[in-house]
C-alpha cells in the first residue's frame, strides 16, 4: 500500500443492537487501520459508524529521501533579540 508493507486490523464494536434505541438495525462502529511496523506509521484508517457515515484517512505521496537541509535553516535576516535589554 503506497509502496508499504502494511499489516491491518479490523475491530467491529456494536454500540448498540437492534431495537434499544428505536433502531430498526444495530449501529455500530467499524474501524480499518493499515500500518507499516518500520516507521511506526498508520496508512490507511477507514471509519464507518452507522450514525456519522464513513471517514478514510490515508497518508499519500510519502518520500523516503532526506529533507532539503535549508528548510530547516532560519531566514538571512533572523535576529534574536534579548527581551531583558530591550527598551
Amino acid at each position: 500500500m503506497e509502496g508499504f508493507s502494511v499489516r491491518g486490523k479490523r475491530t467491529t464494536i456494536t454500540t448498540y443492537p437492534i431495537v434499544s434505541l428505536g433502531n430498526g438495525r444495530e449501529i455500530s462502529n467499524v474501524t480499518e487501520i493499515c500500518s507499516n511496523t518500520e516507521l511506526v506509521m498508520m496508512i490507511l484508517q477507514d471509519r464507518s459508524d452507522t450514525r456519522s457515515g464513513k471517514t478514510i484517512t490515508k497518508l499519500e505521496n510519502v518520500s523516503r529521501a532526506q529533507p532539503d537541509p535549508t528548510l530547516f535553516q532560519p531566514p538571512a535576516d533572523y535576529k534574536i533579540v534579548d527581551a531583558s535589554k530591550a527598551t
